[in-house]
Parts: structure tokens; C-alpha cells; sequence
């Protein structure tokens, strides 16, 4: 079974190069930012500077396939797969400095934590950071209707 790219250069513009996944539309448009001579690992984070970029896969086979294609380019630090709470990911930083990762959405989406009935009703915080939800709603702003 071949799980390959299917994204088509839509566009080239000097070093910018934009491509569309799949049927193409909203969500499915990836811009690259070429820059041959930049050493690797010399990017910084910031303000600004993207930290990671998710893609979505269909199913764990394929999430497996993207991870040892990934490890097959010479990418040694291809991580396990994390449970993330809503998806399952596998990550790889990549040569410009931004994580890539490859996710797998799990069938009960936000579900996992709270009933339809009550979804969006209350702010969902990630076990691993139950112990910082008051710093996490004292830094946000109120909302009003």
C-alpha cells in the first residue's frame, strides 16, 4: 500500500511556493518559504514564527506510513505517537525550525471529555494541565454577549 503527497504546486513565486492537498479549498493550502542557503537549526522562536503546522491523516496505518517515510529521509527524531486528548500525533522538527505534525483525529472528537449536550459550555483544560487552570482562565479575557 503506497500512502504518497498527493499536494499540487498551485503557484511559484521567486523562493515562495504554494501547494493545495487533496481537493483543494479552505484548509488545504500550504505555503513554503524556500530558503536554500539558511543553515539548519539557525531559526528562533518568536513572535511571530510559526511553532508547528498539523496535518491531518485519515487513520493510524497512514500516520505510521508518514512516520517511517519521515525516518527513511534521514528525520532520526520522529517522535512515538502522543495522545493528545482529541487526535493522536507524531511530530518531527523540521530543517527550518517549525514542528510538523502528522494527526490522526479520534472517531469521538470533543467528545472525549464532555456530552454533546454540554459542549462549548465549559472551558476544557488537558489533564497533563489540570494543575494550572486557574492561571490559564485568570490570563483570559471575559467574553461578552
Amino acid at each position: 500500500m503506497h500512502y504518497g503527497w498527493n499536494g499540487k504546486n498551485r503557484r511559484t513565486d521567486g523562493r515562495l511556493i504554494r501547494y493545495e492537498i487533496g481537493k483543494g479549498g479552505s484548509g488545504t493550502i500550504v505555503d513554503f518559504d524556500v530558503e536554500p542557503d539558511l543553515p539548519q537549526g539557525s531559526w528562533a522562536y518568536g513572535e511571530g514564527v510559526v511553532h508547528h503546522c498539523a496535518f491531518e491523516v485519515d487513520d493510524l496505518a497512514i500516520q505510521k506510513w508518514v512516520k517511517f517515510h519521515l525516518e527513511g529521509l534521514g528525520f532520526t527524531d520522529v517522535s512515538e505517537v502522543k495522545d493528545r486528548g482529541y487526535f493522536d500525533s507524531v511530530y518531527v522538527r523540521t530543517p527550518g525550525g517549525a514542528l510538523f505534525e502528522a494527526t490522526v483525529s479520534k472517531p469521538e472528537g470533543f467528545l472525549v471529555d464532555e456530552p454533546y449536550e454540554d459542549l462549548g459550555k465549559s472551558f476544557q483544560v488537558p489533564p497533563v494541565f489540570a494543575d494550572r487552570r486557574d492561571e490559564m482562565m485568570n490570563y483570559l479575557e471575559t467574553i461578552k454577549f
